[in-house]
């Protein structure tokens, strides 16, 4: 018997810029897990070092740094452990800032990324699922005197409250909901996310920078 847990920890967050992934593990994966375990398919918001390191060590790695030249960013990653199971996380860097909120509407665009097991299975002792990392395009709605952040775009929603900066709410995706955190202000918006199902596990975040 198994069942799915959603962790959540909030790190220090702020504003974000470049880019970059690694993995190279996609596809079909099949490990064993621990038989005492009554979690084995976990998703997360976490804390990471500056350098988008996450603490434990995860098998059959699929992961994703975003970062700019001040250290400002985001990581993210899925993978299995024997006594996690399937594991998805992201965190934003420490530090990571954005310019003071506004109090009109802003449209900011961007990109997400994030990585995903699907497809999950567990007999026994034995779980299976395919790893992959996406990502795509997006364009987020800020309206900060009513404190909303929204997108719908196709496969990746939005619906997000903005209160002193401060980015709280919900994504969906592959129609699973999952938990937001992050920052929106006059210049970007940045943020972290993660959701699971008994099939589906996910992390990722977003950056999208302010439109004139």
């Amino acid at each position: 018997m198994f069942s799915v847990r959603s962790q959540f920890s909030l790190c220090t967050v702020a504003f974000l810029a470049a880019c970059g992934s690694s993995g190279g593990n996609e596809g079909r994966i099949v490990v064993d897990v621990d038989a005492s375990s009554t979690l084995p398919i976990v998703s997360a918001i976490t804390i990471v070092t500056a350098d988008g390191q996450f603490a434990g060590r995860l098998r059959n790695l699929e992961q994703g740094f975003v970062q700019d030249t001040d250290g400002d960013g985001y990581a993210y990653r899925a993978g299995t452990s024997a006594t996690r199971g399937a594991v998805a996380e992201a965190g934003i860097l420490p530090g990571t800032r954005v310019a003071p909120a506004p109090s009109n509407v802003v449209t900011f665009e961007g990109q997400y990324q994030l990585a995903i097991i699907d497809d999950i299975s567990v007999t026994g002792t034995t779980l299976s699922g395919e790893i992959r990392r996406e990502q795509g395009d997006l364009e987020l709605v800020a309206d900060f005197g009513r404190g909303t952040l929204s997108v719908d775009n196709g496969p990746f929603r939005v619906d997000g409250a903005i209160s002193n900066g401060r980015v709280t709410g919900t994504v969906r995706y592959e129609n699973v909901t999952g938990s937001l955190v992050g920052l929106a202000g006059a210049d970007r918006t940045v943020g972290v996310f993660e959701g699971n199902s008994n099939t589906v596990t996910y992390a990722g975040g977003f950056v999208a920078d302010a439109q004139e």
